[in-house]
């Protein structure tokens, strides 16, 4: 698909080129600067797109903006190379594009609403936050880290009847994981750590 895209892609930068070379002339000077970060064919890349993904960008330093912004901008230009393809190809019309589209929408939707409820909801008052510290110990002041380990498998009668007798004696979750190597059953171990504002507070 590389060897498909790579002259639209040319054409792209070229246009961009093009723009900015003619920024000289004096009839240009008159008309407002452009908004449009570049173009792939006849469709257009605008800076507030590329200002967009720079945005949800994390950890940019001012000092790399510019080469995260052609970065960005490299990467908006290739998808919109690749989403003329599919169009071309009529993969919008297709049922599970179409069903991704409305997920995509409704997610969408769905989540600017609860920005928006979010959003107007009062701010707590110091008095409300400092209650909320004092009744929740467990979040805050006395906040423990939780070490989780669990045994995965396939779940058998017998077999489980006998866990629970064994996990009631045991006194670590080895000695269960020893007698099941015994037993040779397959298992696979899991182990995590999880801060108590991860966990469900029951």
């Amino acid at each position: 698909m590389s060897r498909i895209l790579q002259p639209y892609r040319v054409c792209a930068v070229l246009l961009v080129l093009g723009v900015a070379a003619g920024c000289g002339k004096k009839d240009e000077d008159k008309k407002p600067a452009t908004q449009v970060a570049a173009k792939v064919n006849a469709d257009e890349i605008t800076v507030h797109q590329v200002n967009n993904v720079l945005a949800r960008t994390p950890n940019v330093a001012p000092a790399v903006a510019d080469r995260v912004k052609r970065e960005i901008l490299d990467r908006l230009i290739d998808q919109q190379l690749a989403r003329q393809q599919a169009v071309h190809k009529n993969l919008d019309r297709s049922p599970g594009v179409q069903q991704a589209l409305e997920a995509a929408k409704s997610e969408i939707l769905a989540r600017a609403y609860l920005d928006q409820v979010v959003a107007a909801q009062p701010r707590p008052t110091a008095e409300e936050t400092k209650k909320y510290y004092t009744d929740h110990p467990e979040l805050f002041s006395q906040r423990r880290v939780f070490v989780l380990e669990e045994i995965s498998l396939a779940a058998k009668d017998d077999l489980v009847r006998e866990l629970r007798l064994r996990a009631a004696k045991s006194r670590s979750l080895k000695e269960i994981a020893d007698w099941l190597q015994s037993q040779d059953v397959k298992f696979v171990p899991n182990r995590g750590v999880r801060a108590a504002e991860q966990l469900p507070l029951e």
